[in-house]
């Protein structure tokens, strides 16, 4: 009767269902799609157990159980099992509660479900030569993470926000998206230039990121690849900021001259045999921080009479569409959700905000303290990183999009600012 009654709950919290078997495959190679329901505050217990005691399989399986808990789904423990595969062990683990278990190797992860103590899916680990530990448990993370709730993540791609130093200094690090629930997880330095490095901004296809570097000159637009090595992109009078590139390679830069801004179009010129940039905005249109939605549209920030707005722009056309109507800055734009985020100012206080373009309604997402800005979406979606102001110092924070909880990723009493996330390059970077 307990375990029924354990049963009814289980399924009333879950909507657990069985995809198709394909015929003659092993049972290792059996997966199953499990698709949970998030509720606020509901969150499934899942069970971690490492095969071994190596210290390299210590770091990974830290790193997948944090991604699992700040994913706010589920709430994860590590314990090593002495009889892992048995039948004794799986009854054990699912009247305390644990309806899955993650077995982890060096080699390979295999989740089962312990109601039925079966197999529901397994993988070896192919990941390219000298990749850290840690992100082999982001990786592991991302390819559970489909199986678990029937959508995609982001645990495995990284994020860059740059850390002010004093009045003269922003230096870039780069995290993931759960290093600040590890105490041993600190930052890495990416460019620490001795000058303000600002707005970075990530290539869609490519490893390169995007940086404005001020100079006792003007604002310069600067590259680095995961190598660390740098380049200068545009050098010209003004700001050089805010490059966006579409998934096609075509590549779009706010230019800004005697307090003007223009959205600038990059080409190569055949005949120079050098790369021009176009100007897309006429020159009495204030535009800056583009972003592509399309081939053929970028979404961008408009300022007139000193008011900014969101406006999207047809690259064809030159037609100008307003999305908003009053102060809002920094949009940015998801192709998973169809969406434009962006960061409004609601009583006094920048929220954070999106506007989904198939149904043409906003949405506010954040209601608390501190104004918001320089939003950003996280590839799968599911996530928005933004700074948060609270007029004494500036943290990074990231915005739950399953949960709606809202985590500080940036230690207390430091300014973190400008985050950007890194789209999945399959690969590591830095």
């Amino acid at each position: 009767m307990k375990r029924f009654l354990i049963c009814v709950l289980f399924f009333i919290a879950l909507r657990y269902t069985y995809a198709e078997h394909a015929q003659q495959r092993t049972q290792d190679e059996r997966a199953v799609t499990i698709n949970i329901t998030a509720k606020q505050n509901a969150k499934m217990q899942i069970l971690i157990a490492p095969l071994s005691e190596d210290e390299n399989l210590a770091k990974t399986t830290k790193a997948l159980m944090y991604d699992l808990q700040v994913s706010g789904q589920f709430n994860p423990k590590i314990q090593k099992l002495e009889k892992p595969n048995s039948k004794k062990v799986m009854k054990e683990l699912w009247a305390a509660g644990y309806p899955f278990v993650i077995f982890l190797d060096n080699n390979s992860w295999r989740l089962y479900d312990t109601g039925m103590a079966q197999i529901i899916s397994a993988k070896k680990i192919e990941l390219e030569k000298g990749i850290h530990n840690t992100l082999i448990g982001h990786k592991i993370a991302d390819q559970l993470w489909p199986i678990l709730t029937g959508k995609k993540s982001s645990f495995s791609c990284i994020m860059v926000a740059c850390k002010t130093i004093d009045k003269n200094r922003k230096y870039i690090y780069a995290f993931h998206l759960s290093d600040f629930l590890d105490k041993d997880k600190l930052p890495k330095l990416i460019v620490n230039s001795p000058t303000l490095n600002i707005a970075p901004r990530w290539h869609s296809t490519k490893p390169l990121l995007y940086f404005s570097q001020h100079t006792p000159t003007n604002v310069r637009l600067v590259a680095i690849d995961r190598n660390k090595k740098q380049r200068i992109v545009t050098n010209f009078d003004g700001l050089n900021m805010t490059p966006s590139i579409s998934e096609n390679g075509s590549i779009v830069i706010s230019l800004t001259k005697n307090g003007f801004g223009r959205l600038c179009k990059y080409n190569f010129d055949e005949k120079r045999k050098k790369g021009v940039f176009k100007a897309i905005t006429a020159s009495h249109i204030h535009a800056i921080s583009p972003s592509f939605i399309n081939e053929n549209e970028i979404v961008f920030c408009h300022i007139k009479n000193g008011v900014p707005r969101i406006a999207k722009i047809d690259l064809n056309t030159k037609v100008i569409e307003y999305i908003t109507d009053s102060y809002s800055v920094c949009p940015t734009y998801s192709k998973i959700n169809n969406s434009i985020a962006y960061c409004k100012r609601v009583d006094g206080v920048s929220q954070v905000f999106a506007y989904n373009l198939s149904d043409k309604k906003h949405k506010q997402l954040t209601s608390n303290s501190g104004d918001k800005d320089e939003c950003c979406w996280s590839p799968c979606g599911n996530f928005i990183v933004f700074t948060s102001d609270n007029g004494k110092s500036l943290r990074t924070c990231v915005l739950n999009m399953l949960n709606n909880e809202i985590v500080p990723v940036s230690p207390l009493g430091e300014n973190w600012s400008f985050p950007s996330w890194a789209p999945d390059y399959d690969m590591q970077v830095f």
